[in-house]
C-alpha cells in the first residue's frame, strides 16, 4: 500500500456515503458506487486476481469445545476480579484484563441467583 492508498481509501469512503446512504444496507450493489468499488479494486491489485482459501468454524461450536476441555477449563478466569496495589500510604485499584473491569463486574453482579453462575465471554481480537 502506498501513501496515496489510504488517502483513496478515506475519500471512497466519504463518496459512498454522501452517494449511497439511502441504500447503505445494500452497499455493493449501490449504482454510485460500483464503479468506485472497481476503481479502488485497482488501485490495489491494478489486473490481478487472487484466490483465497477462506476456513470458518462456529463460534458456538467453538466455545462449546473449549469449555468441554478439561486441559483448557482451569485456566480461564471465571469471575471479574477487582485489584488493588499498595502504593505506601493507600490501596490504588488498577486495571489489568478485561475481567478486572467495571463492566465485566457489573454483568457478573446481575445474573441470576444459581450456583456457580458466571458469564463465559468470548474475546475477539483482530488486527
Amino acid at each position: 500500500m502506498t501513501i496515496s492508498h489510504p488517502s483513496a481509501i478515506i475519500a471512497l469512503h466519504w463518496y459512498v456515503l454522501a452517494n449511497c446512504w439511502p441504500t447503505l444496507a445494500n452497499l455493493w450493489t449501490c449504482p454510485p458506487a460500483s464503479c468506485a468499488w472497481d476503481w479502488a479494486a485497482m488501485q490495489v491489485t491494478p489486473g490481478e486476481n487472487f484466490t483465497f482459501p477462506v476456513y470458518a468454524w462456529s463460534l458456538w461450536e467453538w466455545a462449546l469445545d473449549l469449555l468441554l476441555n478439561p486441559l483448557l477449563v482451569p485456566h480461564f478466569i471465571w469471575d471479574a476480579q477487582r485489584l488493588f496495589k499498595y502504593n505506601g500510604s493507600n490501596y490504588e485499584r488498577f486495571y489489568l484484563e478485561l475481567w478486572t473491569g467495571d463492566h465485566w463486574w457489573d454483568i457478573q453482579s446481575h445474573l441470576p441467583d444459581v450456583e456457580n453462575a458466571v458469564p463465559f465471554a468470548v474475546i475477539l481480537y483482530a488486527n
